[in-house]
C-alpha cells in the first residue's frame, strides 16, 4: 500500500518579504500604507479587475495577477427556479490563493486587510451566530495560520495589520491618502461577471447596495460633501430608496446586511460626527437618524 513519507510540513528559508492581497477598497490600501511605514518589502496580489489594477498602479506596484474563469453552466444553473445561490467564503479563497502565490514566488508573509469589525456576526439563528464575514474574522485567521503551519510550511505567516482597528479608525487613516479617492471601490458590482458596473459613468459605486451606503456613511464623517459626491456621483443621504438599508445598518430594523459592512455602533458614531459637521443634515436619511436614532 501507498505510504505518505511526508510526516511533517516542509520548512525552508524564504525571502523576508510580504505579499499583500489587494482587494481595491480602503482596507487593503491602509494595509499597504502601514507596510510602507514599517519599511516592509512587499508586492501585491490581485484578481484580473480594472479596480485592483488601477489601485495597484496608484501604489506604484506591479501586481501578481490571478485570472479566474467560471463554468458557463453555473450561470445556466443559477437561472433556474429553486437553485440556491448563496454566499461563498471568498476571503478564504483569497487566503488560499495568497498562500499558493507566496509558495510559488517566495514570500514569507501573506497580509490581508481584515478589520476588528469582521468578528461581529449578522444574526443569531437556531442558537448559532451567523457571520457573513467569518472568513475575515480573527477566528479564521488563527485557524488558517494553524493549517499553514501544520500542513504546508511553518515558513509562511498569514495576518492582518488591521486586526485591532475598527472601521472608523481605518477610514480616518484612509482619508489621509486622497490620491486613491477616484480609483478605489468596495462595491461588489465591480466584480460581477454578468452585469458589472457601467464604467462609462465614470464612477465605481452602484449607489444602491449596503456596501456603498456604509462606505459613504464612514467617509461622510471625515471628508467634505463635495469630495464625497465626487467619489460616488451623488449624495446617498438624499436617496429615499436606501432608507431600509440605512435602518438595517443602524440596527433599527431586521439585522445587519449580509455584506462586508461594519457594526451598527460604528455606523451611529460616524453619523454623529457627520451630523455635527452639518453638511448633510437636510436630507431624508439624516432626518431619520436625527429624529429616530440620535434622540434616544
Amino acid at each position: 500500500p501507498y505510504v505518505n513519507k511526508l510526516t511533517s510540513p516542509i520548512s525552508f528559508p524564504r525571502k523576508d518579504r510580504v505579499l499583500l492581497g489587494l482587494g481595491g477598497g480602503k482596507d487593503s490600501i491602509v494595509s499597504s500604507e502601514i507596510l510602507k511605514k514599517e519599511n516592509k518589502e512587499f508586492d501585491v496580489l490581485i484578481l484580473d479587475t480594472e479596480i485592483q489594477k488601477d489601485v495597484a498602479m496608484t501604489m506604484n506596484k506591479k501586481p501578481i495577477v490571478i485570472k479566474r474563469e467560471l463554468d458557463p453552466k453555473l450561470f445556466d444553473l443559477n437561472s433556474k427556479e429553486g437553485t440556491y445561490n448563496g454566499h461563498i467564503p471568498i476571503s478564504a479563497i483569497y487566503a488560499f490563493l495568497g498562500l499558493m502565490a507566496s509558495v510559488f514566488y517566495n514570500y514569507n508573509k501573506v497580509v490581508v486587510g481584515n478589520e476588528k469589525s469582521a468578528n461581529y456576526g449578522n444574526v443569531e439563528y437556531l442558537g448559532e451566530v451567523i457571520n457573513h464575514q467569518w472568513s475575515k474574522s480573527e477566528e479564521f485567521e488563527k485557524l488558517f495560520q494553524k493549517y499553514i503551519t501544520k500542513f504546508i510550511t511553518p515558513s509562511i505567516s498569514y495576518y492582518s495589520p488591521l486586526r485591532k482597528l475598527d472601521e472608523l479608525e481605518i477610514t480616518k487613516e484612509f482619508v489621509k491618502y486622497s490620491k486613491y479617492f477616484r480609483v478605489f471601490s468596495s462595491c461588489n458590482r465591480n466584480f460581477r461577471i454578468n452585469e458589472p458596473l457601467d464604467s462609462t459613468r465614470g464612477y465605481r459605486w452602484c449607489g444602491k447596495c449596503a456596501k456603498c451606503l456604509f462606505v459613504f456613511i464612514q467617509l461622510s464623517a471625515f471628508i467634505s460633501r463635495e469630495e464625497l459626491i465626487e467619489i460616488f456621483g451623488k449624495n446617498l443621504f438624499e436617496d429615499k430608496s436606501l432608507l431600509l438599508l440605512f435602518k438595517e445598518l443602524l440596527g433599527a430594523k431586521n439585522f445587519k446586511p449580509f455584506e462586508c459592512v461594519g457594526t451598527p455602533e460604528e455606523v451611529k458614531i460616524a453619523l454623529d460626527l457627520t451630523y455635527k459637521k452639518g453638511e448633510f443634515n437636510q436630507t431624508p436619511l439624516m432626518d431619520f437618524y436625527k429624529n429616530e436614532i440620535r434622540r434616544i
